[in-house]
């Protein structure tokens, strides 16, 4: 009998089945690889997949499942699509229907709202750039100085790549510039930018 896996490797990220099968917290997505006696985490999560850089053991979720309860491919997906409200196997009832339904609208609501601060994060990083750059340019003062390096400690916590920033960032610059800065040398950031 020949499946289609889709709705699993679509629907799952490799995060969640992790999640939910050992109780381990991720550090920069690397675990303990748990096929292995792992003393330091090995185990990468990627998106979709994962790979273990001490045994070399790697795959998609279902291939996770199969290795870690030692079972078959079969009983892999069932058991995926028993744990995560699936329903490949069965008919859903109308209200199990619009669970699973649910469920999969807040998860890429989630997703979608996760995506969207991140480009807003990026797209604060590039401004903080730009003005770095600009302040650099400019003669030194003790305010532009103080200005400066307020700035590299802000770009700093960019660098963590799970970290959003919780403020507007166009509005913190243009504080930032209305504190230290003449009018005229923000309208020429301004047009330089």
């Amino acid at each position: 009998m020949k499946i289609d896996t889709r709705p699993i490797l679509e629907s799952i990220t490799m995060a969640q089945a992790v999640n939910l099968y050992i109780d381990t917290p991720t550090k920069k997505h690397f675990i303990p690889c748990p096929f292995h006696s792992d003393k330091t985490p090995s185990l990468y999560i990627y998106e979709n997949s994962f790979y273990c850089f001490g045994c070399g053991v790697g795959g998609n979720v279902i291939n996770f499942v199969r290795h870690y309860f030692n079972i078959g491919f079969m009983d892999a997906v069932r058991k995926i699509d028993t744990d995560f409200n699936l329903m490949m196997f069965s008919k859903p009832t109308l209200t199990q229907y619009r669970k699973n339904q649910n469920e999969i609208a807040e998860r890429k609501a989630d997703q979608e709202n996760l995506q969207k601060q991140f480009e807003i994060s990026r797209i604060g990083y590039n401004k903080m750039c730009q003005y770095h750059r600009w302040l650099i340019r400019q003669p030194e003062t003790p305010d532009i100085k103080f200005q400066t390096e307020y700035l590299e400690r802000l770009l700093d916590k960019y660098l963590d790549p799970n970290i959003v920033i919780p403020f507007d960032v166009t509005a913190r610059l243009n504080a930032l510039k209305t504190k230290f800065c003449s009018i005229e040398e923000v309208e020429a950031f301004a047009t330089n930018c």
